[in-house]
């Protein structure tokens, strides 16, 4: 009986031993995969201090002037987190083309962590400017946004606002004195980045995380001669001109934090 006890504890320790060594060789090729939480833009489209109404209705700038938008949109794409020690997170792929009336966008994924800031470019890089096709999602696909009839050599609008507006000195006249606008922004001309304030932030695997901002289109009206004959910027041959230049000036403030 002692005898059969002692194999069977040698033959226990044994196992042991067997199984430590074997474990700890399967440890060495463990990775823990790294945690993931969604963030989403969620976005209000400003004219002023307010929210654009309806396509289409009357409206007015915050000093009064009567306007009515029939178009406010734009392409955000390249963005990035900064984490707390400056590296940055780039969330692969993701283009947003916004729409007055849609407020959210999800972004994807990105690692759970502490962050301090985001930066984005407004409208699309080279590759994808002219890429007959940028993804499968219908929104983003739409030859309304593109600069001419053929996208792989004139590109997309990365910016289109166009409406009417009241060009009279007080601004407040009838429909006889307003005059029709159409900025369609595009070429590497208005492809320019946008780093917004450091602000902290945490991304979580529990639940979403929104990042609140406001994309103010009555920012390209600030400043511009509105007794001009032309306030079109249409086509790449348009986006050569002096008013896309003075536009080009005000893209990159349109967009901040939802106050």
């Amino acid at each position: 009986m002692k005898k059969q006890n002692n194999i069977r504890i040698t033959g226990f320790a044994l196992g042991c031993i067997l199984f430590g060594f074997l474990g700890c060789k399967k440890n060495e090729n463990f990775t823990i995969p790294e945690e993931k939480g969604t963030i989403e833009f969620h976005i209000h489209t400003m004219l002023g201090s307010h929210e654009i109404s309806d396509y289409f209705s009357a409206d007015s700038l915050d000093d009064g002037r009567n306007i009515t938008i029939e178009k406010a949109r734009l392409y955000l794409s390249n963005i990035q987190l900064e984490k707390v020690d400056g590296s940055l997170v780039t969330l692969e792929g993701r283009i947003i083309l916004t729409e007055n009336g849609i407020e959210t966008y999800n972004l994807g994924l990105a690692p759970v962590g502490n962050y301090v800031g985001i930066r984005f470019y407004l409208g699309l890089n080279q590759t994808q400017n002219f890429s007959p096709q940028l993804n499968s999602d219908s929104m983003l696909e739409t030859s309304s946004m593109w600069l001419g009839p053929n996208v792989s050599t004139e590109g997309r609008k990365f910016i289109h606002f166009k409406g009417k507006i009241d060009t009279s000195t007080a601004g407040i006249a009838d429909t006889s004195a307003w005059k029709a606008f159409d900025f369609q922004l595009g070429t590497s001309l208005h492809y320019q980045q946008v780093v917004l304030p450091n602000k902290n932030f945490s991304i979580l695997q529990a639940y979403p995380y929104f990042v609140h901002l406001e994309i103010d289109f009555a920012k390209l009206l600030e400043g511009v001669d509105l007794s001009q004959t032309d306030l079109n910027v249409i086509g790449t041959s348009g986006n050569l001109g002096a008013l896309s230049e003075q536009l080009k000036l005000k893209t990159v403030e349109m967009v901040k934090y939802e106050e």
